[in-house]
């Protein structure tokens, strides 16, 4: 929903509700606010708050406070430790080999494990570049050996 105005997504979150009864998230690109996209993700009590491309210190509480979990989408070791300052629910660590919008610039075989290790016991989910089983199978691994 980056640059999308407020009225806007909340007919998307609406439609949504009326296709589905299972949860679903917003996903804000926080580089490309126009105004109350947060404040109305809040008010419809989205069952997830994705923020992205940004500072999310002031958006975080506003939400939790409301019961909504907030997943922050991090490229780095810094974002994702600011990110669990902040009281992030959960981190979405992205490699710089993921399409769309893209702020990492290290693997996600590096980048994984270091934002694992830096914020545990935060949950961190791997995003972009996982092709297969074995994808899959050598980043479990390599977060294993940190969690183990």
């Amino acid at each position: 929903m980056g640059g999308v105005p407020a009225p806007l997504i909340r007919a998307a979150i609406r439609e949504t509700r009326a296709r589905t009864t299972k949860p679903f998230g917003v996903g804000i690109l926080l580089l490309r606010l126009t105004g109350g996209e947060i404040e109305l993700c809040v008010e419809e009590r989205v069952p997830a708050l994705l923020l992205f491309w940004g500072d999310v210190r002031p958006h975080v509480d506003e939400a939790k406070r409301a019961g909504i979990p907030v997943l922050v989408q991090v490229g780095s070791v810094d974002e994702a430790k600011d990110a669990a300052a902040a009281g992030a629910t959960a981190l979405i660590a992205q490699r710089f080999e993921a399409g769309g919008h893209v702020r990492g610039t290290t693997s996600l075989a590096a980048l994984l494990p270091a934002v694992v290790e830096a914020v545990k016991p935060l949950p961190v989910i791997a995003a972009g570049g996982i092709a297969n089983g074995r994808g899959v199978v050598r980043e479990a691994e390599e977060v294993l050996k940190i969690l183990v």
